[in-house]
């Protein structure tokens, strides 16, 4: 990447019908899906209806609808061979109905007038007319402007329907007001699929494309970077 981020991470996200109950971090040592961890080293909360754990340097949440894993230290593609053996190996049978790649950064530019004239690139004051005038004014240090911005694509991959989602916002993770925060989101939709083929379709699917998905959504990042390296 053109600038190194201070904070990053990769996720895998299943959309479709879970038992929240199976997922624990026991059920996933014992299945050898992780590596045996001290229990003092494990962060979980189970709540009725989710499960959500920290093991090493991944994190899990799962809900009636939701599977995801997070990691916030490469290579990603740990995350697929985990999804791989839980998913093709153990469960099946489960219906998925969607997966998304998700990759985000925060990284910060030279000075905050570069990073508030990349927001400012995104999201130009002209056409808010005097509401604009607002947003440019200084109020006990503080100017207003972009908070939120997704853009969304869509497409079509081997009859799969997916859209790209990227997401740039001030970071409000690094302290300052340099940080920028970018989320690249890449949606597949499933639906089409018999759900009697349970989970192999869609992992598969991602195993296939996961690779791809990752540089894709760097591409997208380093080119944020380099318009506010230019600023």
């Amino acid at each position: 990447m053109r600038i190194t981020p201070e904070i990053g991470g990769c996720s895998i996200v299943l959309l479709g019908s879970f038992n929240p109950s199976i997922f624990q971090p026991a059920w996933l040592c014992a299945k050898g899906v992780e590596p045996e961890s001290p229990e003092e080293s494990v962060q979980a909360m189970m709540l009725p209806g989710v499960s959500q754990f920290l093991m090493h340097d991944r994190t899990y949440f799962i809900n009636h609808e939701r599977f995801s894993v997070e990691s916030q230290a490469a290579p990603w593609v740990r995350m697929v061979d985990i999804v791989h053996r839980i998913f093709g190996e153990h469960l099946v049978h489960t219906p998925v109905r969607a997966f998304g790649v998700n990759r985000a950064v925060h990284f910060r530019l030279p000075t905050q007038a570069a990073a508030e004239k990349l927001l400012r690139a995104m999201a130009p004051l002209e056409p808010w007319e005097g509401f604009g005038e607002q947003l440019n004014a200084k109020v006990a240090g503080l100017t207003g402007g972009l908070q939120s911005l997704t853009m969304r694509a869509y497409g079509t991959v081997e009859g799969a329907m997916t859209s790209t989602n990227v997401t740039v916002e001030p970071s409000g993770r690094l302290g300052d007001a340099s940080g920028i925060y970018v989320a690249v989101n890449a949606h597949h939709d499933l639906t089409d699929l018999p759900a009697s083929h349970g989970a192999q379709p869609a992992i598969d699917f991602l195993s296939k494309r996961f690779e791809q998905l990752v540089q894709q959504a760097e591409a997208l990042i380093d080119g944020i970077m380099k318009a506010g390296s230019k600023r």
